[in-house]
């Protein structure tokens, strides 16, 4: 998974974001309006109307790939609300559509089937330049590999995000290295990514994907790199430092020793939701155990 968004992200959201901004993107225009109870083009599937506690709304999510006889179905219908406020844990066996699924509620993949509403915009409405626009505004990534640039400096790196939105630099630099501070960085925001440990290295890429403030946080096996000690710090980290009312996070993960961290618990089977969980005080005691 991590591959493939951060290729999507490379063409994308860094390319096209920063040589072609798009002036209309706040503007008022048919495709921009929000959704309402008499939304205006039928869909096979029920029409979605914003809800305020809910972060990502999906309804009747289908993906294919291919034509004919070699087209493989990935996401067979998928119903799914994320609320703000909560870390999200996305779980199921590999080749189960969590790559598909978290592109999609990304903006990354269009749905075959489906409509899909991220933070109150519904995305099959925007232009693929709206959308590079709405993901380098609303959304931050973090990734198994910590796709630092090496020549640059963890401040350098952190500011990234706001480099692509055209925040000059010093301001940019200045609210990286806040971000660090908050993740124990802030000695660090000088040194290069060489000088830095494996744990030390994803949290830049914590303070990266959270320096503009996104409304939603993806994050990709974001332990899988790390051994149990600095994973645990990693997570403990996360959930401090970006779970929060106004934002949304959701952990793709198969590390069974940070479920007990999550507030609820996705898990996908054979391209549909097989069940949701949520992480009482016990079952979070119990998985602590794992």
């Amino acid at each position: 998974m991590g591959a493939f968004l951060t290729k999507r992200l490379i063409s994308t959201s860094i390319g096209k974001s920063a040589m072609n901004r798009d002036d209309n993107y706040s503007g008022e225009s048919k495709s921009d309006q929000q959704i309402t109870p008499n939304g205006s083009a039928p869909h096979s599937t029920p029409q979605l109307t914003p809800h305020l506690t809910m972060a990502v709304e999906c309804r009747g999510i289908k993906k294919s790939f291919g034509q004919g006889d070699a087209q493989i179905q990935v996401l067979r219908g998928i119903d799914l609300e994320v609320a703000y406020g909560e870390m999200s844990l996305l779980v199921g066996p590999s080749g189960c559509g969590k790559t598909t699924l978290i592109s999609i509620i990304a903006g990354l993949l269009d749905p075959t089937e489906g409509e899909i509403l991220l933070l109150g915009r519904k995305l099959n409405e925007l232009s693929n330049r709206q959308k590079t626009e709405f993901r380098s505004e609303k959304i931050g990534f973090v990734f198994q590999q910590y796709n630092l640039l090496p020549s640059l400096t963890a401040a350098e790196n952190a500011a990234v995000p706001l480099l692509i939105q055209r925040i000059p630099r010093r301001q940019a630099i200045a609210r990286a290295g806040e971000i660090l501070a908050q993740v124990g960085l802030g000695d660090k925001r000088n040194s290069l990514p060489s000088q830095l440990s494996g744990g030390q290295q994803q949290r830049v890429a914590i303070a990266r994907a959270l320096v503009h403030e996104p409304a939603l946080l993806v994050c990709d096996e974001p332990t899988a790199a790390l051994d149990a000690k600095s994973g645990q710090k990693v997570m403990e980290l996360l959930k401090a430092v970006a779970v929060r009312e106004d934002r949304c996070v959701i952990v793709v993960t198969h590390d069974s020793r940070i479920f007990y961290l999550g507030d609820t618990m996705i898990t996908m089977n054979d391209g549909t939701i097989e069940r949701i969980e949520k992480m009482d005080s016990v079952s979070q005691e119990n998985q602590k155990r794992i």
